[in-house]
């Protein structure tokens, strides 16, 4: 990934600080006027069907995952008057990793990263009271809803 006149590797630290220099930037123009950010955390994928995806920076890599989602986090943890994490990847993989039922409903369609109407249904279910609530609730002073990085114990 190249930024300004510098390469870096995707996997690497510098990705890691330019994908939250970006998020940051995103989250400045966004709240600017007062609003409210809510960030939703990435599931896990699994690849459907043989195709050629470079893993080190694709949504079917975990790894990847959970630093884009950590990184998430790390903008929400600097701007708590700002931004909300809604935990979508733990909503759809309680367990850590991709899963292909929730509650009794296939969630995914065909190609196991999109939603099937049902899944979509379940989502918006689940998602909608939230959304709800925050644009309801005063201006939070602390982000209680950031929780512990994926790989660190909560504490």
């Amino acid at each position: 990934m190249w930024s300004g006149s510098r390469k870096t590797a995707v996997a690497g630290v510098g990705f890691s600080e330019i994908t939250r220099n970006e998020l940051q930037e995103a989250v400045t123009v966004l709240s600017g006027s007062g609003a409210h950010v809510v960030l939703l955390t990435t599931p896990y994928n699994v690849i459907g069907w043989p195709r050629r995806v470079r893993l080190d920076r694709s949504t079917y890599n975990p790894d990847w995952v959970d630093r884009w989602n950590n990184s998430l986090r790390a903008v929400a943890t600097r701007n708590p008057a700002t931004v909300t994490i809604v935990d979508l990847n733990r909503f759809l993989d309680p367990d850590g990793k991709w899963s292909e039922t929730l509650q009794g409903v296939e969630v995914h369609t065909y190609d196991k990263m999109h939603l099937s109407p049902e899944g979509a249904d379940l989502v918006a279910s689940w998602l909608a009271p939230q959304v709800v609530h925050l644009a309801r609730a005063p201006v939070p002073t602390a982000n209680a809803s950031v929780g512990a990085p994926v790989g660190v114990a909560a504490g």
